[in-house]
């Protein structure tokens, strides 16, 4: 009987030792930025547009996962934003304007560097209303979202960033662009496995 209390409590010791380890073993709680602390640039005209990003994890196996986020962008429903191109003036100007969502990592910039980019998609109705955007309760709110796929080329050495970036192109011309915004995805790889950073996250380790 002593022998089963003493296996008993041995049990129960090692059970609430692997519990308060499973307590501390560190949880993925994924990383988002785009949301909150929103500025505008002083040096850039309007219409502002603004982008964002989050993901449920921050590991990604380069080998086995495709690496997809969330991601967020949009025009101001301000005077700043669709107020502005929807002014009679402006309208002249903006109705031929198409939006064109890229990618651009260490070796991938826009196109006005002289250098290549990864082209997503191309927006023809961005100023319909449906991509509105703007400030409530302190928080950033989106209109649109959606989930797409960044390609593994892109993640280039061990440590870099990645832009999911916005850029305004004029039709008939077409390759002529206005203004560009994007966000930074900032990662570091290590044996074979992306890491996603935030900004502060990458600036302290380089």
């Amino acid at each position: 009987m002593l022998k089963k209390i003493i296996g008993i409590g041995v049990l129960l010791i090692m059970g609430m030792g692997m519990g308060l380890f499973s307590a501390c073993t560190p949880k993925d709680k994924g990383i988002s930025d785009g949301f909150y602390g929103m500025e505008t640039d002083p040096g850039v005209s309007v219409p502002y547009y603004f982008t964002a990003y989050k993901s449920d994890k921050t590991i990604f196996d380069l080998d086995k996962d495709e690496i997809t986020l969330v991601f967020f962008y949009g025009i101001s429903a301000g005077a700043s934003g669709l107020g502005y191109i929807q002014n009679a003036e402006n309208w002249e100007h903006y109705k031929d304007v198409k939006i064109r969502l890229y990618f651009f990592s260490n070796e991938f910039y826009p196109d006005s560097h002289g250098h290549e980019q990864y082209f997503i998609k191309e927006i023809e109705d961005f100023y319909n209303g449906q991509y509105d955007c703007g400030y409530t309760n302190k928080k950033f709110v989106f209109d649109h979202s959606e989930s797409i796929a960044i390609p593994n080329e892109l993640f280039v050495g061990e440590q870099g960033s990645i832009s999911f970036s916005l850029a305004e192109y004029y039709t008939p011309e077409n390759e002529e662009h206005g203004v560009w915004r994007g966000i930074g995805i900032y990662y570091k790889v290590k044996d074979n496995k992306v890491t996603l950073q935030t900004y502060s996250q990458y600036i302290t380790e380089n």
